[in-house]
């Protein structure tokens, strides 16, 4: 199955919507506690797809004009099967269509190739992980 049939799957919870949020997250047990919705703000979006994963897009407090890639997750049983990847291009093209975005940014630990293949170009790598720090201006 190609990645793309996987994008009507995908729902979208706005995170003001936070009381909804957690009690979706908890009836799904497939996802674990550290990429549950954040605490509640009014600056995001938290993506669904049902028993197989999540990711969450935002707006940083340093950054006016970006949006940050952040708490991407998909079961270990739905892996390799586009998911995640359908996640990833619903998020860049959510945040392409808002009209204050003027770039997207993301750490990218287990994910650099798939963003740089979207266009984001690495800046420079963080913290004693070495993590990937990548970009796109629109």
């Amino acid at each position: 199955m190609s990645w793309t049939s996987h994008i009507d799957l995908i729902e979208e919870t706005f995170f003001e919507d936070v009381e909804y949020l957690s009690e979706r997250a908890k009836a799904d047990d497939t996802v674990p506690d550290e990429f549950m919705p954040p605490k509640p703000r009014p600056d995001g979006v938290w993506f669904h797809i049902p028993d197989v994963g999540c990711a969450t897009l935002w707006w940083p407090g340093n950054r006016s004009n970006t949006m940050r890639f952040s708490h991407c997750y998909v079961v270990p049983e739905a892996r390799g099967e586009g998911y995640g990847k359908a996640l990833a291009v619903y998020r860049y093209e959510y945040a392409k269509q808002h009209p204050d975005c003027e770039r997207v940014d993301t750490l990218a630990a287990y994910s650099q190739r798939l963003f740089e293949a979207l266009g984001f170009e690495l800046v420079e790598y963080r913290g004693e992980a070495n993590i990937p720090y990548l970009e796109q201006v629109f």
